[in-house]
């Protein structure tokens, strides 16, 4: 037997050098995963200390849908489908899976239960797929956490994924055409990347198109028709385009999610695509003002120097309520949902929520108290403070 004495020198390097790397190892992955619980909000368990390499790596994500997601709508382009859908979103051997409950109308559910009250004060919320809140649970979203803040209330999401600001505008004149009782308040959420969904930039509706490469379906028979149904329904999907018609007045349009006329159309310069989301918001004032709304515009994010947030600041009628900040912080593992996906996370809706909460009470306060001082003989109420029904 060979005595510690007679070992080479580098085998006893090595023998020291072992339990030391062992035990770097063992911290090193402990404060990985409990470190990555607490702040990235994913249910992974101890795969999550790999998040760095897989998020560097960037492997193919897939989307798997149990049936049809998106279906055609003539007002809008395309809506979900109603019923109750699961979605899975693979990456390599990690699963992330969510629930998503849509009603009748289309539009993702705010509440499991039934309003109390039998004519609560109205709120709509009308954004993309970070008010919509994909990829998380109907519990976890914005408008969800605003109805449990707001029971006696009855918050309404009208967002969906891909959706800009065109498609609000659209939804309250459609709403107004059916006779359809309209908001008491009405939150616009606004992003960046909004302008150049609302003219249907070619270069969005590429990436789009290309989206659909990690549209699955579980059931292969139905593949195609889930493909089809996914985000972007390849071939038969429409979308909302705002623009100018042959007089040069603002128009919208829907327009084909076709390969064809992405490829033909031309890629518009940054003034028009500013110039047409301060038009959207124009009418979205004019409307509310016209119909009694309070408005609330709510920057989810934001650039420097944004000429629609400037323009959007200084429209009467707009009650601004600033609720951004930063999402990337710690390389984004805190606020978005990686490594799976680049959306918000549960822990920013509800940072999202907890800062428009303030604006949606105050401006309800405003209104409740505009209503109780209102006589016959005072004239007619501020059309900003009091909602006219149908």
């Amino acid at each position: 037997m060979t005595s510690p004495r007679s070992l080479p020198k580098w085998k006893k390097v090595l023998y020291s050098l072992v339990p030391m790397l062992v035990l770097l190892l063992v911290v090193e992955t402990t404060v990985r995963y409990y470190y990555y619980q607490r702040h990235a909000d994913l249910p992974l368990g101890i795969l999550a200390v790999g998040r760095v390499a897989y998020h560097e790596l960037r492997p193919n994500v897939r989307h798997e849908y149990y049936k049809p997601f998106i279906q055609p709508d003539p007002v809008l382009g395309y809506k979900n489908v109603p019923g109750e859908h699961v979605v899975r979103i693979k990456r390599r051997s990690q699963t992330w899976e969510f629930r998503a409950t849509i009603n009748q109308d289309g539009y993702r559910r705010t509440s499991g239960r039934a309003v109390e009250t039998t004519d609560p004060i109205q709120i709509w919320l009308f954004g993309c797929s970070y008010v919509w809140g994909f990829p998380l649970n109907d519990e976890d979203t914005i408008p969800w956490l605003l109805q449990v803040d707001l029971p006696h209330a009855r918050v309404r999401s009208l967002a969906c994924n891909s959706y800009g600001n065109v498609q609000a505008l659209l939804q309250l004149q459609d709403a107004e055409k059916r006779a359809e009782r309209l908001p008491d308040i009405a939150v616009f959420f606004y992003n960046p990347f909004h302008k150049r969904r609302n003219i249907a930039d070619p270069a969005w509706l590429r990436s789009t198109w290309d989206a659909q490469k990690s549209v699955e379906s579980v059931d292969r028979y139905q593949l195609g028709k889930c493909a089809r149904a996914g985000f972007g329904e390849r071939g038969i999907g429409k979308c909302a385009r705002a623009g100018l018609d042959e007089r040069g007045n603002f128009t919208i349009l829907l327009v084909p999610r076709t390969p064809t006329p992405i490829g033909e159309t031309t890629e518009p310069n940054e003034y028009f695509c500013v110039k047409m989301t301060n038009t959207i918001f124009f009418r979205l004032a004019s409307f509310c003002k016209t119909h009694g709304i309070t408005a609330i515009f709510a920057i989810q994010s934001k650039e420097q120097h944004d000429e629609v947030i400037s323009y959007t600041s200084h429209l009467t009628g707009f009650r601004v309520a600033d609720i951004s900040f930063d999402l990337d912080e710690n390389g984004g593992y805190k606020y978005r949902c990686k490594p799976f996906d680049s959306h918000p996370n549960r822990l920013a809706h509800r940072e999202y929520e907890k800062r428009l909460l303030p604006f949606v009470k105050q401006s309800i306060a405003e209104r409740n108290e505009a209503i109780l001082r209102w006589t016959p003989n005072s004239g007619p109420l501020d059309p900003g403070v009091f909602v006219k029904r149908p």
